[in-house]
């Protein structure tokens, strides 16, 4: 009787484990073949113009080579972007940081439970 039941168990078993897997299966083929409904567009070469002139340049192989101007700025336009630099610095150091706290409320119950667990390690 036991070898009866055993058999019905794997019987079973393997009805299950193989609708499962088809289950699977189906799913994996729909996918492919939802997939395969709408084909893919070929990409297209883009005609836009460039969005900033760093990429303009970047595009254009004659000035891409060029070098750049060795007086960029005014002097005038350096001692303002100096002055800039200079606060956000200040403002950035003199930001005061919080101590992180985890919003775990500590109440007596708490320390009480974790005094004993470092008093019975001994530290």
């Amino acid at each position: 009787m036991d070898a009866e039941l055993l058999k019905q168990a794997l019987l079973l078993t393997a009805i299950g484990m193989g609708m499962t897997f088809a289950a699977i299966g189906a799913l994996v083929l729909g996918m492919f073949l939802l997939g395969g409904i709408k084909p893919r567009k070929p990409a297209e070469v883009a005609d836009e113009e460039p969005a900033t002139p760093v990429a303009e340049a970047a595009a254009t192989p004659d000035t891409a080579d060029a070098a750049p101007p060795q007086d960029a700025a005014p002097p005038q336009d350096a001692r303002y972007l100096a002055a800039v630099a200079a606060v956000a610095v200040a403002r950035a150091q003199s930001v005061r940081e919080d101590r992180r706290t985890s919003g775990v409320v500590v109440d007596q119950w708490r320390s009480h439970v974790r005094s004993r667990h470092l008093t019975q390690r001994d530290y």
